[in-house]
């Protein structure tokens, strides 16, 4: 079941783009929205996904019904982030919550409140690579920009006053290949023969990411990513409808994030648990 939730997460970041308007070509759109980001140094996210699973193995169905929200507020370089985000997960008719209330910077590492204990634990340096790649919200769009430079022309573009709002369906093979890509690049080196073939049978439909930018700074506003995707896993079958609903605000508006001094003095330092 670990497996089913690190392929998942991997293929929900799977998206992000921006597109085209009556005034502008797709292409001076995306490049502005492109150039826009490396201008980025930090911003803040609310994010607000659903997402069920039903699983069949053995011949039953079981359904994994996962309610995530939150807030991240983020700084690019050095890399920092604070989580305040609860996971509220149905896994088969057992209700679980899980609330996740973490820092991190690169100055003093990663600290992770254990809510169970009201505690807070200091986090081994080696797994910060780890963590950062599969956490749910990619505040910063860049890496997911260059990755769909060749896919402007398939977006198709409304206008508001203030903003281009610009669709794209999901029920292409080309963005099936896509998924898969991103999916491999989160599991890395640590997929296994089994996690491989199950990406290969990847296939989404009845799908839709819809992405808002803002005229005047072409700032990437609004994410909006609803799809369905069935993969199978060592010969069971999965399928995944996901909602996720992401807005980002706060441009540059954070210069840094500093830990309390207080969680740093008490925190449980996890490299001396045995």
């Amino acid at each position: 079941m670990k497996k089913f939730f690190q392929l998942t997460a991997a293929v929900a970041m799977a998206f992000t783009l921006a597109g085209c308007s009556d005034t502008q070509t797709a292409q001076q759109i995306f490049d502005n929205t492109m150039e826009r980001q490396k201008e980025l140094t930090s911003a803040s996210a609310t994010m607000d996904v659903s997402q069920t699973m039903t699983v069949s193995m053995d011949g039953e169905t079981g359904e994994i019904v996962t309610l995530t929200k939150g807030t991240v507020d983020a700084v690019f370089d050095p890399i920092a982030m604070a989580m305040d985000v609860n996971v509220s997960t149905d896994f088969m008719g057992e209700p679980m919550e899980l609330p996740v209330n973490m820092y991190i910077n690169e100055t003093d590492g990663m600290y992770l409140e254990d809510t169970t204990s009201n505690t807070w634990m200091k986090l081994p340096s080696e797994q910060f690579d780890t963590i950062m790649n599969n956490t749910d919200v990619q505040i910063d769009q860049t890496a997911q920009l260059e990755q769909l430079q060749q896919f402007v022309e398939d977006f198709t573009m409304e206008e508001t006053d203030a903003s281009y709002v610009l669709t794209l369906n999901l029920d292409d093979e080309k963005f099936n290949s896509l998924v898969k890509e991103q999916a491999a690049g989160a599991l890395g080196d640590s997929g296994t023969e089994a996690d491989n073939a199950a990406l290969e049978s990847i296939q989404v439909s009845d799908g839709l990411y819809k992405l808002t930018i803002d005229k005047e700074t072409y700032d990437l506003t609004n994410v909006i990513m609803d799809f369905f995707m069935t993969m199978e896993v060592e010969g069971e079958t999965m399928e995944m409808d996901t909602n996720s609903n992401i807005t980002y605000t706060e441009f540059n508006h954070l210069q840094s994030i500093d830990i309390p001094q207080n969680i740093i003095d008490s925190a449980v330092d996890m490299t001396d648990v045995q």
